[in-house]
């Protein structure tokens, strides 16, 4: 599935693999890194050694879609259902 806002036919998909204190965390850790990618990388793996590694472009594709839609992930796949699940969780 891809979306006309996303460039490079980059897909939603990657975004849904991380849970939002991930992704909150790898949005802090990038602002640390004075908004360097790679340095982030580096960061990230000293501070969560246990978590998936992201690489540099994930990094600032996180920063990159708070700053453009005010959320970690598009709200393309908001439904009836998707919506009462973000309630119960």
């Amino acid at each position: 599935m891809q979306f006309p806002h996303l460039r490079h036919g980059q897909r939603v998909i990657n975004m849904n693999r991380y849970m939002n204190a991930e992704l909150a965390d790898i949005h802090f850790i990038y602002g640390l890194a004075n908004e360097n990618g790679r340095v982030s990388v580096q960061l990230c793996g000293e501070r969560y050694p246990i978590r998936r590694q992201s690489n540099h472009q994930t990094i600032a594709r996180v920063h990159q879609n708070l700053a453009e839609h005010g959320s970690f992930r598009d709200r393309f796949g908001d439904t009836l259902v998707n919506s009462k699940m973000d309630m119960v969780a």
